[in-house]
């Protein structure tokens, strides 16, 4: 799976060369972003999410091979949704999800009401409330208890 050399997410390469020390202006548009394996501390590699999932959804994937580590970006820009998450990190993150999205997709919450309400129960700044930023435990602690502190349990099924 490796980036078209001609694609939007070419910096890979030069990120393995140490050829770039922050961001780099991308001639297509936009700005890759010069992040790391949150696991080995390597430059990750980038690819158009049509190079990786082989279908077009109009964002990035910054990924490190050798920890089998991935994250996506925003729709159109090369800013990554959170940090580099291995299979163990994305299933906790995918519950975790599954557990707060709930209150703002169907049970009449505000999302950003839910996001400040969660940073309470973690203790964590706005900026550094997101789910695609947190590690193994706050995603395991999110799992075990933000139902209890909305005290509104989510109805499967």
């Amino acid at each position: 799976m490796d980036a078209d050399p001609t694609g939007p997410c070419t910096l890979h390469e030069a990120w393995h060369a140490g050829e770039v020390t922050n961001t780099t202006h991308n001639p297509q548009g936009g700005i890759n972003m010069n992040v790391n394996c949150t696991y080995c501390g390597n430059p990750a590699g980038c690819m158009s999410s049509k190079e990786w999932y082989g279908r077009d959804y109009g964002s990035n994937i910054y990924y490190c091979r050798p920890c089998d580590a991935y994250v996506g970006t925003h729709k159109g820009s090369f800013t990554p949704l959170g940090t580099l998450a291995n299979k163990e990190l994305r299933a906790l993150r995918s519950k975790a999800h599954a557990v707060i999205d709930p209150y703002w997709r169907r049970m009449g919450y505000n999302r950003k009401t839910v996001y400040r309400l969660l940073g309470e129960y973690m203790g964590t700044a706005p900026n550094d409330t997101h789910i695609g930023m947190f590690n193994n435990e706050q995603c395991q602690k999110v799992i075990d208890g933000f139902q209890a502190f909305m005290k509104k349990p989510v109805k499967t099924g």
